[in-house]
């Protein structure tokens, strides 16, 4: 009798999903701007989803029946630079279909590596970096990595991993170059144990919100690098007779003898 019950369950499952109409998605007008409209249509009937008033660049990275409801949903991503790389990361939005209504979940993420989409227990994942990075941002620590699922025709948060602080002895970050006229900053600290302070400079870079730098030794030598931070920070840990670094939030360097190099 169980069984009888458990196969009749799942005839009138696949009933119903068979029955069902199919979602088709369309992604018209695309402008010079690169921006676009996102349509929809459901038993002949059309959906405008993004109208071209609203402005958005967006691109389609998904369609699939990610609740398991038989009906297709539609996950975009959204260009807030409209093809300004160096802007803004990129946002994504989920629209599912509920059989009366199409849901439009919030916006989420500032992503600049790209979405990862995959799939355990019958269940889509969706990986979306959050980074406090683009266009004057300043801030630094606070990026996390996000795990969203589909329930309920909505992303849902399952899961998140966050940045975590090293704390240093000395640092500068380049947010005290935010709103203040100083065009260095300095950090002065014996990093090569000779007994003569060195003194690390520091440059705004505005455009990104972070900081060129390089290190003038006390016995005249000077270092240069081409990478930019957030923040540097001083460690108490030594490698080869110099200081190791902390850079934005949890990134090491140490010395290798002629360079400082991460770990």
């Amino acid at each position: 009798m169980k069984t009888i019950i458990i196969i009749l369950t799942l005839l009138i499952q696949v009933a119903i999903l068979n029955s069902q109409t199919p979602v088709k998605y369309e992604f018209r007008n695309k402008s010079e701007d690169g921006q676009n409209e996102l349509r929809a249509i459901v038993n002949n009937k059309k959906y405008s989803l993004i109208r071209k008033s609203d402005a958005l660049c967006i691109k389609k990275e998904k369609i699939a029946d990610f609740d398991n409801d038989g009906y297709e949903d539609v996950l975009i991503s959204i260009d807030q630079g409209c093809g300004a790389a160096s802007c803004c990361g990129a946002e994504y939005q989920l629209f599912s279909f509920n059989g009366l209504e199409f849901v439009k979940s919030p916006v989420v993420g500032n992503d600049w590596n790209g979405i990862k989409i995959s799939k355990a227990a019958n269940k889509y994942l969706f990986e979306i970096d959050d980074t406090r990075e683009g266009a004057g941002n300043y801030e630094f620590c606070n990026n996390s990595v996000e795990t969203y699922t589909v329930e309920n025709h909505n992303l849902k948060l399952v899961k998140v991993v966050k940045e975590v602080y090293v704390p240093s002895i000395k640092e500068v970050k380049s947010s005290e170059f935010e709103n203040s006229d100083n065009q260095q900053l300095s950090l002065k600290y014996d990093l090569d144990s000779d007994n003569k302070i060195d003194n690390i400079v520091f440059e705004d870079f505005e455009r990104w919100g972070r900081m060129y730098w390089r290190i003038e030794f006390g016995n005249g030598k000077v270092y240069e690098d081409n990478e930019t931070w957030k923040r540097v920070g001083i460690l108490k840990s030594k490698t080869k007779g110099f200081n190791d670094l902390v850079v934005d939030c949890d990134k090491v360097l140490k010395w290798n003898g002629k360079k400082y190099v991460g770990q």
